[in-house]
């Protein structure tokens, strides 16, 4: 009887894994930012050594990557596949795959639900944001003189309302700045929007001299005193005479346009014999409304009266 005997290897196959990181977890990546696929397969020591990774994106059947831990960037956001194929060094394989999420930073906007030209007024914003947001800043905002933000509000909530009462400069227009600013592990974006209020009028008038003799005109000084940007001046003299002044261009010196006034110049009578005052009242208007103020003017007549008393008026010679 002859007997012959043969030996038979069964090598335990390998079993497949692995991972992904990136900034928004084990499950989720970013559009357009590279992750890594981290090879976590196991195989028992009498199986050898795994010595092929083949990498199938979208698990369409096409091989992208063959090394043991590459990278990947994906181009479009949603749930993709992907595919991993491990063989060991003595040909036996596994396969596995999962599903990923791609985000992408979501996208920042409100609308300001009214909007006045002038102060103080009351306003709410409605968001109206979109994609997965995980964290909201509001601020509202204005730039100094050299253009550096003052921050009135700031709010992380998803609802900022109500925001603060926007008032008026009584100097210059003011540009009120509310910005928005969403974001999540892929990054984040701001919309920013403005209010601009128009300065309530403030008027003010300097004369060349409050008193003189009739006939007396006097110049009145508006440029550099008159503030808040009004439409129109009115100047009432007090004698009858009534003007509307509008303000016009003027080329300085080094070739800049400014908006003046101009100086006014008016000439006060006075026909009686005692002094007179005579009351001049400047208004400043526009399309928030209007301010006036008035000085006095004294203007003393032409010809000096004189009056002489005599105590006692009658008497006999001599009087004394």
């Amino acid at each position: 009887v002859n007997v012959s005997y043969d030996t038979i290897t069964i090598y335990p196959r390998p079993v497949a894994n692995f991972s992904m990181s990136s900034a928004c977890g084990a499950d989720t990546a970013c559009i357009n930012q590279a992750f890594n696929l981290t090879d976590a397969s196991t195989l028992f020591s009498l199986g050898g050594n795994i010595t092929q990774w083949s990498w199938d994106i979208n698990a369409d059947g096409t091989v992208e990557y063959t090394t043991q831990n590459p990278m990947h960037t994906f181009g479009g956001t949603g749930t993709f596949p992907i595919r991993l194929i491990v063989t060991s060094q003595f040909g036996c394989s596994d396969t596995i795959e999962k599903s990923f999420y791609i985000s992408e930073a979501p996208t920042a906007y409100f609308s300001i639900d009214s909007i006045r030209p002038c102060g103080p007024f009351n306003t709410s914003v409605t968001d109206s944001s979109y994609g997965l947001i995980d964290t909201y800043q509001w601020q509202v905002y204005v730039l100094n003189r050299q253009g550096v933000p003052t921050v009135l509000y700031s709010t992380n909530q998803r609802n900022p309302n109500p925001l603060p009462t926007f008032l008026p400069n009584y100097g210059a227009d003011t540009t009120y700045y509310i910005s928005q600013t969403v974001g999540n592990c892929c990054g984040s974006t701001t919309h920013l929007d403005s209010i601009v209020l128009k300065s309530m009028p403030v008027p003010r008038m300097l004369p060349s001299a409050y008193s003189g003799c009739t006939p007396f005109t006097a110049t009145f000084q508006l440029d550099g005193l008159v503030k808040g940007r009004p439409d129109y001046l009115v100047m009432n003299y007090g004698d009858g005479v009534i003007d509307t002044l509008n303000r016009f261009y003027q080329i300085t010196p080094t070739n800049d346009t400014i908006w003046v006034w101009g100086q006014q110049n008016h000439t006060f009578v006075n026909n009686g014999v005692f002094d007179t005052t005579f009351t001049v009242y400047l208004t400043a208007a526009n399309d928030c409304g209007d301010s006036t103020i008035s000085l006095n003017i004294t203007v003393h007549p032409k010809n000096v009266q004189a009056f002489i008393g005599a105590t006692p008026e009658q008497g006999c010679a001599p009087l004394t």
